[in-house]
């Protein structure tokens, strides 16, 4: 808007908002002198018809010792607020996730991991953070295997696979896990993450169903010599 637009204009162009009630009481508040630090957050029409949320920090006009009104600086913060949004989203989506999560910084100590990842394993967040994911080492895969995915993950591409793990009780479970890196602006890894889903049902039901084609295989080779004799 101009500036003779925007003077004329006593409503600010406020939405109806509910985040702009709060605003309204704040702003009384500060017009009686009771002020804090406190910033406030406008949702605004714009010129083109388009929302925007603005941050504004109000501050005291005096004259002669007395308030005479407030004064203040405002800046678009609309593209800041949809950022955070989106990461309560995706926060939300994670610690509710059906598969595990865990997070490591380059050196692989764990910085963060699901709830459920707690609740397939028996540990508590105190216990993993801060460790290195082979505390759920089986021992089931061989040195060579670890080092063909760390040089996967380290050159930035994707590393797929199973492993044989170990829960804090010592029950063994199978996880099917993808690991990549999470690289800043300037391309470099900053963190590694794994997402992995338990698949020790499915992996019991194959055991299971091997192990039925094998002895109806080993019926049909006793059944071909008893015929044979």
């Amino acid at each position: 808007y101009s500036v003779d637009v925007w003077l004329k204009e006593r409503g600010w162009f406020l939405t109806d908002n509910i985040i702009n009630e709060n605003a309204k009481l704040l702003t009384q508040k500060h017009l009686k002198g009771d002020f804090s630090e406190n910033s406030i957050i406008l949702e605004v029409k714009h010129a083109s018809g388009s929302k925007i949320l603005l941050e504004v920090f109000e501050y005291p006009i005096y004259k002669n010792g007395k308030l005479s009104g407030l004064q203040g600086v405002a800046h678009d913060v609309t593209a800041r607020k949809l950022y955070e949004e989106n990461l309560k989203k995706l926060f939300k989506a994670t610690e509710q996730s059906p598969v595990s999560i865990v997070i490591t910084d380059v050196k692989g100590r764990i910085e963060y991991v699901n709830p459920y990842l707690l609740e397939i394993t028996g540990y508590t967040l105190d216990e993993v953070i801060g460790k290195n994911p082979r505390i759920f080492n089986s021992g089931n895969k061989t040195r060579e295997e670890y080092k063909e995915l760390w040089d996967t993950i380290l050159d930035g591409r994707l590393w797929k696979g199973q492993f044989r793990n170990k829960k804090k009780d010592g029950t063994y479970y199978w996880e099917s896990a993808s690991i990549s890196a999470i690289k800043d602006d300037l391309n470099r890894i900053t963190h590694f993450i794994a997402v992995k889903e338990d698949i020790t049902d499915r992996k019991m039901i194959l055991e299971q169903l091997m192990d039925a084609k094998n002895k109806a295989e080993e019926a049909n080779k006793t059944k071909d010599l008893f015929l044979a004799n």
